[in-house]
């Protein structure tokens, strides 16, 4: 991303990194959670084939790691793409400010509605 050296807001620089970071982080945390979590759930499955389904299913892995699977569902479908929406706002504002203040203000007006729905579908569906 190329930036303006005559208009170079600092405020909005850091916090574009520090989403830009966050959305990185909550994005590795998630797949690197899934993907320890998915061999566990497909031995459970091969097992239970070759030993009593009821045995196997109070020690299923889905009961023990059902708090991990949450939070990768939460950080993948609501915390990345409010991070994800709220980076598009701030590159508005940091790469198109020192052209056209209107077309910040566009890219604001059309994405701060999709930051509400994504933390409203989060609540809803999570609480």
């Amino acid at each position: 991303m190329q930036i303006h050296p005559k208009e170079q807001n600092s405020g909005l620089l850091t916090a574009f990194v520090i989403t830009t970071s966050l959305l990185v982080a909550t994005t590795m945390i998630a797949l690197m959670l899934t993907t320890c979590i998915l061999p566990y759930l497909q031995a459970v499955e091969k097992v239970s084939h070759q030993l009593d389904i009821d045995e196997e299913i109070d020690r299923s892995p889905h009961y023990r790691m059902s708090s991990l699977i949450d939070i990768c569902w939460v950080l993948v479908s609501t915390v990345s793409l409010f991070l994800f929406t709220l980076d598009v706002i701030l590159m508005s504002w940091i790469k198109f400010t020192y052209f056209s203040i209107t077309a910040s203000l566009v890219a604001t007006a059309i994405m701060t509605p999709v930051l509400v729905l994504i933390l409203l579908f989060g609540y809803f569906f999570y609480r």
